[in-house]
């Protein structure tokens, strides 16, 4: 994933630089320097530690810019929760479409 990217999830999701560094780890300046290009060469786990905070990666697709809010909340939400109670949600929606 490409900085321009990471500032387009960023903007999307309407998260500022002070929550990226608390969801991340990383210090509000060094994430400036990143996405603003005066850190010329970042260092690779510094950016996956921001693909991991945002939940997006090589490996993960980028379906966020497809979800609306709402979905995306739901998302969040699923995946906090236990693998129990993951299969009763899924378990609901299975119910609740066949209505």
């Amino acid at each position: 994933m490409d900085i321009i990217q990471i500032k387009s999830i960023l903007k999307q999701r309407k998260i500022n630089y002070d929550k990226l560094s608390q969801m991340s780890g990383i210090s509000k300046s060094a994430i400036a320097k990143i996405l603003s290009g005066q850190a010329k060469n970042p260092r690779y786990e510094t950016i996956q530690q921001l693909e991991r905070a945002l939940n997006v990666g090589e490996n993960v697709p980028l379906i966020s810019q497809y979800l609306t809010e709402d979905e995306e909340k739901l998302l969040e939400a699923y995946k906090s929760l236990s693998v129990k109670n993951k299969k009763l949600i899924v378990d609901l929606i299975n119910a609740l479409s066949v209505l």
